[in-house]
């Protein structure tokens, strides 16, 4: 960079356009509904129609209310994020839940981003050519459609606005005080606050004062554990408060969904995990730089462990590569020291989303690109300006800059809601099983409500989806849930019965599932529900009586009402192994999985020959302990091998072992004994399918 451009100073004008871009582009958001996670975390909501702390600041993304009753799912993903929580609630005292209004905060929110974008690119780079072109660049930049147009990435924007705050903080001209440093310190708490991807501030402020100090002289080392310390204070504050809100949790306590995120699959190998941030970092590249196929999920469709590696992958490579370079080049080069920094920047802003330190709830997403991508803004924008010659540089910057802004503008109407965002998506991703599920539970919601007619042309555009998603996998529970919902809205309650009983099978605290199975009529020939509970009430000390109705309601999907029934029945009839099975399959169908282990250990140490209890055993241990996993399975199959689930078992516990020819024999077996079009066939081939078989 010459010293001329280095001196100059940023006109006025230009953080008004970066502005005025950011709010254009995403102008015609201001008449969307509520799409995707908006329903739950925004609209269906009741923590954001109050200002109440404990609602507020002490519960999860995903939770309710201190004193609520409502379900919350304890395999749910465990995140922290009040601040976006509180933000949500000021909109709804100021303007209730207009959506006008809660699009309209996010598009401002997303105006004053890209301004200090703009600014973090002065203080960076020192040529406010390039700082102009990478605020801009952000400002109108297509992969931040989910970001701004669905409510929920306001979390990104907000822990985007407070990591560029406090670096901002740290790069200006004033010699440093402990005041800027705990100024600093607070953005990063409010960006942890908003949202967990900020945890990376201490290192990207840290690597900005190091470019600091590069430039005006070395800090003692007292002035840096003084500087270390203000950066951990945050922490500090930050852990308890959310190990608290999370119910002693720091992070999930459930397994992580396969379809969001491959990489966590039981079937996942050590080089394709270890390729896995290689392949996503391709991805984000992509995105970033040629935005061209957006999509509102990136599951199991495009990051394929099967597959192996391939072209992002390579990609990925490449970037990881120049990234590389690019920091040891400045960290030894005094002219690579703004190329270097920028590297080590975006390595650092992408090391807890790459997948490669822990897992998260999803392989990549376009919302997770937002803050590493006024790096790479930046980055473009310094090599234009430095390489494009500067009579035809303001031609290039217009053109692309009209490209960029003409996707995002289009892209937008399709987070209108979600009729609009599945309906576009899905078809043109026919693979990615989250969007067939997202547009058949749209379609179906929209036919519980309609006439006839209407109704039978909902659910056969539902089946169509849902057809799509099998093909790429039968074992979920929403899918199955979903199959059964649209086969009740036809009228086949049988058909529906067994999808839906399969569904809570693969997820017993699937609780739409639980409801629809709840509505449909007992088996036949049993007891109706009404004189069950009238002979409870007239026998309320009747540890049969109770025993009945609990089990009732666990074969109807309403295991939390039975639980209560089938701990008062055990306490007066403690040693009865098939009431203590009853109340372990009430404690698996609400997630209480160690409640229900313990249970079921109980049953065999009274009656080892109790097969269903062995099933249930190996199937509760098998990712923690395979050898206790497999003689509980190996038991129940001396007990019982008749039944398919018994021999299902028994082949997953082949698989645990790698003795994969006889899972497969045994699966195949089991596969020919269900007719075609039957939902267990369907799960069975499945699964045959991803062993090889």
């Amino acid at each position: 960079m010459t010293g001329s451009a280095a001196d100059a100073r940023p006109a006025g004008w230009h953080v008004g356009l970066v502005v005025a871009c950011a709010a254009l582009s995403f102008a015609n958001t201001l008449g969307h509904q509520f799409a995707y996670d908006d329903v739950p975390i925004v609209a269906e909501n009741p923590r954001v129609r109050s200002l109440d702390p404990a609602g507020i600041w002490l519960t999860d993304w995903w939770g309710a209310a201190p004193d609520s009753s409502a379900f919350v799912s304890p395999t749910r993903d465990r995140l922290y994020r009040p601040l976006t929580l509180f933000s949500f609630a000021l909109n709804h005292a100021v303007a209730g839940l207009s959506t006008t209004a809660l699009h309209a905060t996010n598009v401002l929110l997303h105006a004053l981003a890209a301004a200090l974008v703009w600014l973090l690119g002065w203080r960076l780079l020192r040529d406010p050519s390039a700082a102009l072109l990478g605020g801009l660049l952000f400002a109108v930049h297509p992969v931040h459609v989910e970001a701004v147009a669905g409510l929920v990435g306001r979390a990104e924007i907000l822990a985007t606005i407070f990591l560029a705050g406090g670096m901002i903080v740290l790069l200006g001209r004033a010699p440093l005080t402990l005041r800027h440093w705990l100024a600093a310190s607070l953005c990063g708490l409010l960006g942890l606050l908003a949202k967990e991807t900020a945890i990376c501030f201490p290192l990207l402020f840290l690597l900005a004062a190091l470019a600091r100090d590069d430039q005006r002289g070395r800090v003692a080392a007292t002035g840096w554990a003084a500087r270390c310390g203000c950066l951990l204070l945050p922490l500090v504050i930050y852990f308890p408060l959310r190990y608290h809100a999370l119910d002693g949790h720091l992070v999930r306590a459930g397994a992580i969904d396969p379809l969001f995120n491959p990489l966590a699959g039981p079937d996942v190998s050590l080089v394709t995990r270890l390729l896995g941030p290689l392949t996503i970092l391709g991805h984000y590249a992509r995105l970033t730089l040629l935005p061209l196929h957006l999509q509102a999920d990136y599951g199991l469709a495009t990051l394929d462990p099967a597959a192996g590696p391939g072209p992002m992958t390579l990609l990925g490579l490449v970037t990881a590569a120049a990234l590389g370079w690019a920091l040891l080049r400045g960290s030894c080069d005094a002219r690579w020291r703004r190329a270097g920094l920028l590297a080590g920047l975006l390595l650092a802003s992408y090391v807890l989303v790459s997948n490669s330190v822990m897992l998260i709830g999803v392989a990549l997403a376009e919302r997770l690109a937002y803050w590493p991508s006024a790096l790479v803004c930046l980055v473009v924008a310094r090599w234009l300006t430095r390489r494009v010659p500067g009579r035809l540089l303001p031609g290039v910057a217009v053109a692309l800059l009209v490209t960029l802004t003409a996707r995002t503008v289009t892209r937008n109407p399709v987070w209108h809601d979600n009729l609009a965002l599945f309906g576009h998506d899905a078809p043109a991703n026919p693979d990615n099983v989250q969007l067939q599920i997202g547009l058949a539970d749209t379609l179906l919601r929209l036919a519980e409500r309609a006439g006839a007619d209407e109704r039978a042309a909902l659910v056969a555009r539902a089946d169509a989806a849902l057809e799509r998603g099998l093909r790429r996998t039968a074992r979920t529970a929403k899918l199955l849930g979903l199959r059964g919902q649209a086969a009740l809205l036809r009228g086949e309650r049988e058909t529906a019965r067994q999808f839906l009983q399969q569904a809570i099978q693969l997820d017993p605290t699937n609780r739409a599932a639980q409801r629809l199975l709840g509505g449909l009529a007992a088996s036949p020939g049993a007891v109706p529900l009404g004189e069950l509970e009238a002979g409870v009430a007239a026998r309320p000390d009747d540890p049969g009586a109770l025993h009945a109705l609990g089990a009732r309601l666990v074969e109807i999907g309403q295991a939390p009402r039975a639980r209560g029934l089938l701990e008062r029945a055990a306490s007066l009839r403690p040693d009865d192994p098939g009431l203590l099975r009853t109340l372990g399959d009430a404690y698996a169908r609400s997630g209480q999985n160690e409640d229900a282990l313990r249970m079921y250990q109980r049953v065999v140490g009274l009656n080892d020959g109790d097969w269903q209890a062995h099933l249930n055993v190996s199937a509760l241990v098998a990712h923690r302990d395979r050898e206790l996993a497999w003689r509980h399975a190996a038991r129940a199959f001396e007990l019982n091998p008749g039944d398919w689930r018994v021999r299902y078992n028994l082949a997953e516990g082949h698989v645990l072992f790698g003795r994969l020819d006889e899972a497969r024999a045994l699966l195949s077996a089991i596969a020919a004994e269900f007719p075609e079009g039957d939902p267990t066939r369907a799960t069975i081939v499945e699964r045959l399918t991803a062993l090889g078989g």
